[in-house]
C-alpha cells in the first residue's frame, strides 16, 4: 500500500470516529504517518550518452539520436515517416 493511501485511510478514520460515530479515537500519539519514498531521477552524463550512442548503428542509432537530441518520446520516434 502506498504512503498516500495509508495517510488517506488514517485521515478517514480520524474523521469517521468523532464526526460520524460520535466516539473518541483515543490517544494517537504512537501512530506513525507513512512517508513517501524519495526517488531520484536517473540521468546519464554527456559522456555516458556518447558511449551508448557510439555502440549503436543503423536504425537503432538513428532512433536513439532522435530520442536524445530531439527530445522525442519512443513511440513518436518509431512512428516517424520519411
Amino acid at each position: 500500500m502506498s504512503a498516500s493511501t495509508q495517510n488517506q485511510a488514517l485521515a478517514a478514520l480520524l474523521f469517521l470516529y468523532p464526526t460520524v460515530l460520535g466516539g473518541d479515537v483515543g490517544n494517537l500519539e504512537a501512530v506513525i504517518r507513512a512517508r513517501k519514498r524519495q526517488r531520484f531521477p536517473v540521468v546519464l552524463t554527456e559522456g555516458e550518452v556518447r558511449a551508448v550512442l557510439h555502440h549503436l548503428d543503423g536504425a537503432e542509432a538513428l532512433v536513439a539520436q532522435l530520442l536524445y537530441g530531439g527530445g522525442l518520446r519512443l513511440m513518436e520516434a518509431l512512428r516517424l515517416r520519411i
